[in-house]
């Protein structure tokens, strides 16, 4: 069998986004690659894929893409009043982004790890887990401190280059 080679293109995010947002508002799944390490431990950058969805409402504890300006994010619901939604990354153990709901482009309803095993967001042991992870806000800071350091997690340091450069360009 002759093995095909697989190339890949480097889009601007604004460009991406754009046809992201219009494909949603289609009514078409998504996969996006992610990148970044805000969504730790649940999402990883350079390695997890999400497949996203357009909902007609959206609650605490969906992961969701939205804008802020020119800007894309995503992240979880943490508080909503139906207008604004206050969002978090998991990675992260302070620090929200308020946005309209309006703003929100679409809902995270599967993660793929490695491109090959599919996560239901929304699943028993999903919510369990967030719920857990939830209650550890105080200490998160320290959990994700040693995740980082982990020997087999090297390339949390890679990932966090990568992003710093896309962020000064």
């Amino acid at each position: 069998m002759k093995k095909e080679s697989v190339r890949s293109m480097v889009v601007p995010n604004g460009e991406l986004f754009a046809d992201v947002t219009r494909l949603l508002e289609a009514g078409h799944r998504v996969t996006i690659n992610c990148k970044g390490v805000s969504m730790l431990p649940v999402i990883r950058g350079g390695r997890d894929q999400v497949v996203l969805e357009k909902k007609g409402e959206y609650g605490v504890g969906d992961i969701v893409l939205f804008s802020i300006g020119d800007r894309y994010i995503l992240h979880r619901i943490v508080s909503t009043d139906g207008r604004v939604a206050v969002t978090r990354g998991d990675g992260n153990f302070r620090g929200t982004e308020a946005c309209r709901v309006q703003d929100i482009h679409g809902k995270a309803v599967e993660i793929l790890r490695a491109g090959r095993r599919r996560k239901d967001p929304d699943s028993f042991c999903a919510k369990a887990f967030l719920k857990v992870w939830d209650f550890l806000l105080p200490v998160r800071r320290w959990i994700l401190a040693v995740y980082r350091r982990l020997p087999w997690n090297r390339w949390i340091i890679e990932a966090n280059k990568d992003v710093k450069k896309d962020v000064n360009n």
